[in-house]
């Protein structure tokens, strides 16, 4: 936990002994402090508590030794929000951009023009692939190369980022917003020819009792070690569960295959 008091962060790192230390003061010369984010000690090369403070036009980093001025030029900074990795920076800039550099400074990565000036009700992450804004009925999600997609909400939400997911709340629903995993997509993406997509194809089309299965079946028999795997990664992955049973069928028929 922390807090800024006199233009010192007080900060505690330890609940059950919780003893209140101070960060080194920030000068008079930054003025107000716009916005902060916090990178975890395990996430830092110093493998220190490390303070993003957004002040005028620059962002400066609070360390325990000392305040380093980035002297950006891009600000001010009204959002900024933390990659669950530690390795980058969202910031939503005065102008309404979505900037994201690298948490050390050294490398501008993407910026994304929002076409609006206010400041998001909240700004986040989900997982490390994206970068979501949330305002009053509107979320919007950009990806890493200018993909942006938008959701709307008739109430209020609160958005909880995990290591790989994002999740959504209101007062009636629950839900995730993910990437769509690398293991579905090789096997579940249309006309995918991976050996995992040929041999759950191969069980859906022995199932309906079409010949074709036959064929398909013949054609990936030298990597069926390659394709049941594949089928086990994506039902680990998928959400839904017809599909689950669907893609654990396959493995199990193409596992079976293996033996004889």
């Amino acid at each position: 936990g922390g807090a800024v008091h006199g233009r010192r962060l007080v900060y505690v790192d330890d609940w059950e002994e919780p003893t209140p230390r101070m960060l080194p003061k920030i000068g008079d010369q930054y003025g107000e402090v716009l916005c902060m984010a916090v990178i975890e000690p395990s996430m830092t090369a110093s493998k220190g508590l490390e303070v993003l403070l957004a002040v005028g036009k620059t962002v400066l980093t609070v360390d325990l030794a000392a305040v380093t001025d980035h002297k950006l030029a891009a600000g001010p900074v009204k959002a900024m929000s933390v990659c669950p990795n530690g390795r980058m920076l969202a910031c939503f800039t005065g102008e309404g951009v979505v900037w994201v550099l690298t948490t050390d400074f050294s490398k501008n990565l993407s910026e994304f023009p929002t076409k609006s000036q206010v400041p998001p009700t909240q700004l986040t992450w989900c997982g490390t692939d994206s970068v979501v804004l949330y305002w009053s009925k509107l979320l919007l999600m950009v990806g890493p190369y200018g993909d942006w997609v938008k959701y709307s909400y008739d109430e209020p939400l609160c958005l909880l980022p995990e290591h790989d997911c994002l999740r959504v709340l209101t007062a009636s629903t629950h839900e995730r917003l993910q990437r769509v995993p690398t293991a579905c997509a090789e096997v579940l993406k249309l006309g995918s020819c991976t050996p995992a997509a040929m041999l759950l194809d191969a069980k859906q089309l022995l199932e309906a009792n079409d010949p074709k299965a036959d064929g398909v079946l013949r054609s990936i028999l030298g990597s069926l070690p390659e394709a049941v795997w594949g089928c086990v990664l994506a039902a680990v992955e998928e959400t839904d569960v017809g599909l689950q049973q669907a893609l654990l069928a396959a493995a199990s028929y193409g596992h079976a295959l293996m033996g004889r």
